[in-house]
């Protein structure tokens, strides 16, 4: 059975990008403050899902082959709110991953990068949503 939604983003986003160390290598950072709301537009109740987290590039390295190896962490956490203006879901902690680019042949210049593996090396943290399913969980508590 469709069920008519109407979603609602507001969300500030800060993108760093600059070079570091004697090699002038690029490295990232984001950081992203937001809410979406999602709506069941049938009775106009609403889950309200809050997101805060900095991702950051700790560590690049080129290889020397052509390739970059890229570490980076995100700290962060995910809520989710009924309708009530309870918490419902909270996924909160810190996750590490290592990417291995392909530089193109210029590794001062992301422009031109391409993804040849990414790896999550380390995920901690609270995940209270586990074993629940948000779309039935909407259902019930939206109708």
């Amino acid at each position: 059975v469709a069920l008519a939604v109407r979603i609602d983003v507001a969300a500030r986003v800060s993108f760093l990008v600059r070079t570091q160390g004697a090699a002038g290598l690029v490295h990232f950072m984001e950081n992203i403050h937001g809410t979406v709301s999602i709506t069941n537009l049938a009775t106009g109740k609403s889950f309200t899902n809050v997101v805060t987290f900095v991702s950051k590039d700790m560590k690049v390295t080129d290889n020397g082959d052509g390739t970059l190896t890229v570490v980076s962490v995100v700290n962060g956490n995910f809520k989710t709110y009924g309708p009530d203006g309870s918490l419902l879901y909270r996924d909160t902690g810190q996750q590490r991953s290592v990417a291995l680019i392909d530089h193109g042949g210029t590794p001062t210049d992301p422009g031109d990068d391409e993804l040849i593996d990414f790896e999550i090396v380390k995920d901690t943290g609270w995940v209270f949503a586990e074993g629940r399913d948000f779309c039935t969980d909407f259902r019930t508590l939206t109708s």
